[in-house]
């Protein structure tokens, strides 16, 4: 760590200076109200259709070949704001069921951090991973996931915000991975 050297000065009986040995410390800033990833960033994405398993999840993925795209990724049907159009398929009525997204974030430290506050927008239901193990799911049921596993319901267009405050038990300093999958109704 960077830091500063301080060196103090003491006088004698007789008012003559000496110095005192060099002290170092460091000043580090406690972490508050950081944002990791924030609305509108670049995500990379994977909207064909094709069934990605389970390797997709770990950081020694490589997704390059994956498309990248700014958030708000989502379907052209009305929806405002949206970064990224993906392909539902060749039949808006009958959509693939799962679409993957990866991003890496950096953590500086974990100094000072108590919990994650997430927000996500979905349509229909998410499933969240942190460095390849499960972290989040809402509107999805509990359990493993398979590609063809549909929605609980198609209660949210991708409109709302889905809330939670999160251990960061998951993270670790350094680049970490968060993957998501989501699946329509």
């Amino acid at each position: 760590m960077d830091g500063w050297t301080l060196y103090a000065v003491a006088y004698d009986a007789e008012g003559q200076p000496g110095a005192s040995p060099s002290v170092s410390f460091f000043v580090q800033a406690v972490v508050s109200n950081v944002v990791l990833i924030a609305q509108g960033s670049e995500w990379r994405y994977l909207d064909t259709g094709v069934d990605q398993g389970t390797a997709w999840l770990t950081t020694g993925f490589s997704d390059t070949a994956w498309p990248a795209g700014f958030a708000k990724l989502g379907f052209n049907n009305g929806n405002t704001g949206l970064g990224t159009i993906l392909s539902y398929g060749t039949n808006a009525s009958n959509k693939y069921i799962t679409y993957y997204f990866r991003r890496q974030l950096v953590v500086p430290t974990l100094l000072g951090m108590t919990n994650l506050y997430l927000e996500v927008q979905r349509d229909d239901g998410v499933a969240l991973y942190l460095n390849g193990a499960a972290f989040y799911r809402n509107n999805l049921p509990a359990g493993t996931l398979a590609y063809s596993q549909l929605a609980t319901n198609a209660s949210d267009n991708g409109t709302t915000w889905q809330t939670a405050l999160l251990p960061t038990s998951g993270l670790i300093p350094g680049t970490n991975l968060i993957a998501a999958e989501v699946h329509q109704s």
